[in-house]
């Protein structure tokens, strides 16, 4: 697999080669920059899941979040469900529900106006959809967190 490599990646490729060219085996520098880079990997981001929060307002299709992975569409499911506790869909749902929450309530801005904001082509398929995951329309919610 190819991964293009940022600047960061780039050093520590160079000091990874380093090292492994050092004739000392019990390299102090080789272990801590290994345990690095483990972490590093461990706590990065998938790409997939940074797409999503890139584009959450833009429709996402799982065989493209699948591509992203390099993954069968099933298996990526299964995959993203391992790692996020959450199906693909219900995480951009629910980045999609908390920004129009956020949005209720810190603007003033038209029903109309956030539900194009956050990826919807029209305010009624916008109110049911909030009104499936929250249990209340759009105006009662900001009238209720409002005040």
């Amino acid at each position: 697999m190819y991964v293009q490599m940022d600047e960061q990646w780039k050093a520590i490729r160079f000091l990874l080669l380093e090292e492994a060219g050092n004739k000392n085996t019990e390299s102090a520098a080789l272990n801590d920059l290994t345990r690095y880079v483990t972490h590093q990997l461990k706590s990065s981001t998938p790409a997939s899941i940074q797409y999503i929060h890139d584009h959450y307002k833009e429709p996402i299709s799982l065989e493209t979040l699948a591509g992203i992975e390099n993954y069968h569409p099933v298996y990526f499911s299964k995959w993203f469900k391992e790692k996020t506790g959450k199906s693909p869909k219900v995480y951009i749902n629910e980045m999609r529900l908390k920004e129009a929450r956020k949005l209720l309530v810190n603007t003033s801005w038209t029903i109309s106006y956030i539900s194009q904001e956050i990826g919807f082509e029209n305010s009624s398929s916008f109110t049911r959809w909030f009104s499936k995951w929250e249990g209340t329309t759009p105006q009662k919610y900001r009238r209720i967190k409002n005040g």
